[in-house]
């Protein structure tokens, strides 16, 4: 082969070594970002449920009472 191509060739796999690395890393952080952000939103349901749940029973014996009747 001649020089040329052998340049060609070598840029290209940088240019797309180094895309497919940028596009890793981003996917790597949007996920945790975005499991980051669900975890946060499943602790405040679950906070606010149980929250609203203990009020209506008053307290765990209560809940426990008042369900296996």
């Amino acid at each position: 082969m001649r020089l040329r191509y052998k340049m060609m060739a070598a840029l290209l796999a940088t240019r797309l070594g180094s895309v497919a690395l940028v596009g890793g890393v981003a996917y790597v952080s949007v996920n945790y970002k975005v499991d980051s952000l669900r975890r946060h939103l499943a602790a405040e349901h679950f906070h606010t449920y149980m929250t609203a749940y203990l009020a209506e029973h008053g307290d765990w014996q209560g809940a426990i009472a008042t369900e296996s009747t």
